[in-house]
């Protein structure tokens, strides 16, 4: 996707963009020119996704409280930033039947959960990512024990 080699003074240098829709896990290799041995520390930086929102439509059935048979959304956070996500209590947001919505963080633990929020069977909650916490969350929509239900999830990004 990107590479460098012989910038500042025969180091490596580059910047490079995401392309919209490709967010996900990429891999960084460093190595050496040719044959010759080399050290060097690399960094980088990420640049925090600008602020936004997003929707997931879904219908589901029989998932066990959002446990088996989910729709599934993976959104990509930095570190700091305050997710809101619901089908009740964003805009866009919809539901029918009693939904219910969980959030895994990068390591595939648990952070937040939702049911009956908003006064009622809608699901809302508001997480904010941990400082050692940025990377990809996954979005699991589904229903309260195996009702069927269904709605538009709604988030936004701050």
């Amino acid at each position: 996707m990107a590479f460098s080699d012989n910038a500042c003074a025969g180091g490596a240098h580059f910047v490079y963009t995401v392309p919209a829709g490709a967010e996900g896990n990429d891999q960084l290799r460093a190595g050496c020119a040719s044959n010759t041995r080399c050290t060097g520390t690399v960094a980088w930086t990420l640049n925090p996704p600008t602020p936004g929102s997003g929707t997931l439509v879904y219908h589901a059935s029989n998932t066990h409280s959002a446990s088996v048979g989910t729709v599934n959304k993976v959104l990509i956070v930095t570190a700091g930033q305050p997710l809101t996500l619901g089908t009740c209590g964003v805009t866009g947001a919809t539901f029918s039947g009693d939904t219910y919505l969980r959030l895994f963080g990068p390591t595939g633990q648990q952070v937040a959960f939702s049911d009956d929020a908003c006064g009622g069977v809608g699901s809302n909650f508001v997480y904010t990512v941990p400082l050692t916490g940025a990377g990809s969350y996954q979005l699991r929509a589904g229903c309260y024990s195996n009702n069927t239900c269904g709605g538009t999830v709604a988030w936004t990004l701050r």
